[in-house]
């Protein structure tokens, strides 16, 4: 029996309803096919009836960004979805985040349409655990067959409740999880009788069994604290609905019935505090419900109105108008605040990375404001063109389009290859400008290094017919992780059936008093295996059987289609294993570097006089590569072409004059960030703007002859 035929709790089941329904304007998943689905629209929760209700199974969870990934049940297809600020997770019966419902759980998505007309806003998770509680509905257990693993059981519903088609059986393996009595249980702790409630996988099996009425109702308490606890930290979100004067009218989200017993839980009448003009503090988030730095940039504010209004589809059916003591600029109509009851809530900052602020020097924020830039980006400004690379120009941080897929091809020269796109299959054939680089086990590299049947992630501009082939940046996950300060931790294995469940972290920070501290986890995922995944740990090879709940990873995987995330090429464990492969290779990429020269292009010349700017993928290490200015020394360069492969000529000698300031590429792709004036005896022909050059310093051995860059 397939997983999908055991979701009937949530839409009941249906039988044939009439296709149109004229007080519907538009369609539904039961009639009205002739209509377009309802948009969601910016201020206004969704009318009933009028969500795309999807089942699938959760393979990725971002915590931060409220976004994920997972494969419908009804094609297997991959769906990355990103929920609204309303948006809202139910798991056991109360509200939650996406960080409490694990992964590989299967749940019911209730989506609406992106802008180009994608199922990915999902306003609603639910799992099947909410669903039967919902329906007032649970199985009974009718028959124990422990050596099978399966459970014989009957769906009850209560009295006029829709019927039911018999008994049907449940399957558990070693990787279900049982609780009765509050406990964790076997197979053989159930008895006849117990109502059963259940949480499903893709493969049908149960994920969670929990047995007995008051394990359900317990369960479900403690899940509803559980958010209590994680809303107290961080506050009721809303939106504004208007601003008068300096009044805010505000919306909250959430769950009726959760919200409900929140404020109940926490001695907050809506009413009453509007009546006594209570306190709250107001603190400016955004659509991802993140907040800047609430200790300073908090409001207070008076509670003057009440008003309960209709709920459900993130409505939390409590509007309030409120008024701060100072009107900030993100307190606009369509803006989303969070509220703190004064004054038993504390205010503090959201965890390290959650956060929109960050005090971390190092840290790098992955919230990119199109308005900061002249020219179309991935984030926005698609009514401006993308930026178009210029001759002897490198190209500004955030100019690109990131395209990833799988490296299929890397050409002789190793400045040009072919990927397939990921989920498209495109194939592209592409080429890298002269300061195009390749960051490979988080050290620059030469794309020969990257092994083929890698997913890279292609940093691309358009060429000249406008299309994306012009790779000013190649990375592997490897790197995009540790450049990150991020790695992955095991939490589970289930090699039998190929994958392995992993928490996403980021590297010790500092806090206050100056203590490494580790933040909390900031997404989860499901990675596949398989007899062709390599694992390295300590100074050997290792197997798939070798890592240990806990070890730190960092992975390479196959590209990815519209149903498969790929299969993990490589898996090292161990932050010390990770800076070891990181070393080597960029000790490799050294060696090749002085064997080659080190590329530059020419951006004058003032006589016999040239100044040169330097390129790198990475301008932290370039100045332990360039090992220091030479001084009084001379250095070598041969002219090369836009593809760095020297052309036909012998070295030329060159004086080392002095090192100029970096000229306005401090946020450039493929800039080193250092510059040169060097002085030529004889100028030969050809040192003019905007070539290439491959410089020498005194010592290194120049392998010249090999037909290589």
């Amino acid at each position: 029996m397939t997983a999908w035929l055991l979701l009937l709790p949530l839409m009941g089941q249906i039988e044939a309803t009439a296709k149109t329904d004229p007080n519907v304007p538009f369609r539904t998943d039961l009639t009205n096919e002739h209509l377009p689905w309802y948009r969601l629209k910016p201020g206004e929760f969704p009318p009933p009836l009028s969500e795309h209700v999807v089942d699938g199974v959760l393979l990725e969870a971002d915590f931060i960004h409220r976004s994920g990934q997972f494969r419908r049940m009804d094609n297997g297809q991959l769906v990355d979805f990103a929920m609204p600020p309303f948006g809202t997770v139910l798991y056991l019966n109360a509200e939650a985040d996406l960080r409490d419902v694990p992964i590989g759980t299967l749940l019911h998505f209730s989506m609406y349409q992106d802008e180009r007309g994608a199922f990915t806003k999902v306003v609603t998770i639910r799992d099947e655990f909410t669903a039967l509680s919902v329906d007032g509905s649970a199985y009974r257990l009718d028959e124990i067959k422990a050596g099978e693993g399966k459970l014989v059981v009957t769906l009850q519903t209560p009295p006029g409740g829709r019927e039911t088609s018999g008994s049907r059986e449940l399957r558990v393996d070693q990787y279900s999880r049982l609780r009765k009595n509050e406990k964790p249980a076997k197979i053989t702790n159930l008895a006849v009788g117990d109502s059963l409630l259940v949480n499903l996988r893709g493969d049908g099996r149960c994920a969670d069994v929990w047995a007995g009425v008051e394990t359900h109702r317990l369960v479900a308490e403690a899940q509803r604290k559980r958010h209590n606890t994680f809303l107290r930290a961080r506050g009721l979100a809303g939106w504004i609905d208007r601003v008068e004067g300096k009044q805010l009218t505000v919306t909250l989200f959430g769950e009726p019935e959760g919200l409900r017993a929140l404020m109940k839980d926490e001695g907050i009448d809506p009413a009453r505090w509007a009546t006594e003009h209570r306190s709250v503090d107001a603190v400016v988030a955004n659509e991802e419900l993140r907040t800047y730095n609430p200790p300073v940039d908090r409001k207070r504010s008076t509670v003057l109105k009440y008003e309960r209004v209709p709920g459900g589809h993130g409505n939390g059916g409590v509007r309030w108008v409120i008024e701060p003591d100072l009107l900030l600029e993100g307190f606009r109509k369509g803006r989303v605040i969070r509220l703190f009851a004064q004054p038993s809530w504390p205010v503090n900052d959201m965890a390290f990375g959650e956060t929109l602020y960050s005090e971390a020097p190092d840290f790098k924020p992955d919230d990119v404001d199109p308005n900061l830039y002249p020219y179309r980006t991935d984030s926005g400004n698609e009514h401006l063109p993308w930026y178009r690379p210029r001759p002897n120009e490198f190209p500004p941080f955030h100019s690109h389009h990131r395209v990833s897929g799988e490296l299929l091809k890397v050409d002789d020269h190793g400045r040009s290859g072919r990927f397939r796109a990921d989920l498209s299959g495109e194939l592209v054939n592409f080429t890298m400008p002269p300061y195009g680089s390749v960051m490979y086990l988080n050290a620059e590299a030469d794309l020969s290094d990257v092994p083929t049947g890698t997913r890279c992630h292609f940093y691309l501009h358009q060429d000249d017919r406008g299309s994306f082939t012009k790779a000013a940046v190649i990375l592997d996950e490897f790197t995009r992780l540790a450049s990150d300060a991020f790695t992955v931790r095991l939490e589970e294995s289930r090699l039998d059936l190929g994958k392995i469940l992993v928490g996403k972290q980021h590297a010790p920070v500092k806090n206050e008093k100056e203590e490494f501290v580790r933040p909390p986890d900031f997404g989860r995922e499901e990675f596949a295996v398989d007899h062709r995944t390599r694992v390295w740990k300590g100074d050997k090879r290792a197997t798939l059987g070798d890592l240990a709940l806990g070890d730190e990873l960092l992975v390479n995987t196959t590209g990815r289609t519209g149903t498969s995330r790929g299969v993990c090429t490589d898996i090292w464990a161990g932050v010390e294993k990770h800076r070891l492969v990181t070393s080597q290779q960029r000790a490799t990429h050294t060696a090749l570097l002085k064997e080659r020269g080190l590329p530059a292009w020419i951006d004058n010349v003032d006589g016999k006089k040239l100044t040169i700017t330097f390129f790198a993928g990475n301008r932290r290490e370039f100045p332990s590569i360039l090992n220091g200015d030479p001084g009084g020394e001379s250095v070598y360069a041969l002219l090369a072409d836009d593809e760095l492969r020297p052309m036909d000529g012998a070295l030329v000698k060159l004086a080392y004059l002095d090192h100029p300031p970096e000229a306005d590429t401090a946020g450039a792709y493929g800039c080193s960030g250092v510059r040169w004036r060097i002085e030529a005896s004889i100028l030969p022909d050809g040192f003019r703007p905007g070539r290439i050059l491959r410089i020498f310093k005194a010592g290194w051995r120049p392998k010249t002859d090999s037909g290589k860059n």
